[in-house]
């Protein structure tokens, strides 16, 4: 009757433990970031966010810039080796011919403040007078540097860069307004990024006990028989 007894124990000892485990919560698990091709946010912030600073007087060529309403607030996601192009802002000179101090570069620089992630690119190029065949060909020119890198550890890599462009394109001068500009394109390209952390369901320390005491009774039944 004893043998009976312990192992009709055993046995409802392994049947609740079985009846806790199918009514015990999950609990959420963060996993480790993962290296792979991830999808990333992207927005262009808003009218104080993006600047342009150019050469507005003589000497050397004056030019005027205009950034693209549609850019303010812009939003795009990109995975890794995916890139975005847009336009970013018009550039045209009133200029009629170009004399000589326009054919010597000035400065210009862009500043493209990002609301997501929270970061400025500023990109600096040069903007010039060209005189080709003789004055017969001229124009102005804008040249960008190299494309600027964005490095956000455990997050993201990309670069931002800017279309170089001629405007004004004309014969024996230029074609003044902005009517004969130009438009200037960005790229943003995202090279690699981390994945946001995520998780799985496993259970609770809780019911990782529940399951090793109805293991226990189960065993002790075997070992009774």
């Amino acid at each position: 009757m004893r043998i009976a007894s312990s192992r009709y124990l055993a046995a409802l000892v392994g049947v609740a433990a079985l009846a806790a485990v199918s009514q015990t919560s999950f609990a959420t698990v963060t996993a480790p970031p993962d290296c792979g091709d991830c999808v990333k946010d992207y927005k262009i912030g808003d009218y104080c966010d993006v600047t342009i600073t150019s050469n507005s007087a003589d000497p050397g060529l004056v030019v005027h810039t205009d950034i693209f309403n549609s850019v303010y607030g812009k939003e795009f996601s990109l995975s890794d080796g995916e890139c975005k192009t847009f336009k970013l802002f018009s550039i045209w000179t009133d200029e009629t011919y170009v004399n000589g101090d326009d054919t010597a570069p000035k400065n210009i620089t862009v500043n493209l403040g990002f609301a997501n992630p929270l970061v400025n690119a500023e990109l600096d190029g040069e903007t010039v007078g060209v005189k080709t065949f003789l004055g017969i060909l001229q124009y102005g020119q804008v040249t960008w540097g190299a494309p600027v890198v964005i490095d956000l550890p455990g997050d993201r890599n990309f670069t931002v860069s800017l279309s170089d462009a001629p405007f004004n394109k004309g014969l024996f001068g230029l074609n003044e307004g902005e009517c004969f500009g130009a438009d200037i394109c960005v790229t943003i390209c995202q090279n690699s990024s981390v994945c946001d952390e995520g998780g799985g369901d496993v259970p609770e320390p809780a019911s990782l006990s529940v399951l090793g005491l109805g293991a226990a009774a189960l065993l002790a039944r075997r070992r009774r028989r």
